[in-house]
């Protein structure tokens, strides 16, 4: 499916935006409460432990 010029450069509306902003802050909040103060640091290690161990 093709996307015109129109679609793909309207802005995101509806609750998709509040909901991910909400999740962000929310991973952010419990990466602090754990102790990190690198949070792009603590992201990444996440992301990878979540990605390693979903492998069979």
């Amino acid at each position: 499916m093709r996307l015109s010029v129109k679609t793909s450069t309207r802005p995101a509306t509806g609750t998709g935006p509040t909901v991910t902003a909400t999740l962000r802050d929310a991973a952010t909040g419990y990466h602090r409460t754990n102790g990190d103060t690198r949070i792009a640091r603590a992201t990444r290690r996440a992301t990878a432990a979540h990605t390693t161990s979903a492998a069979p």
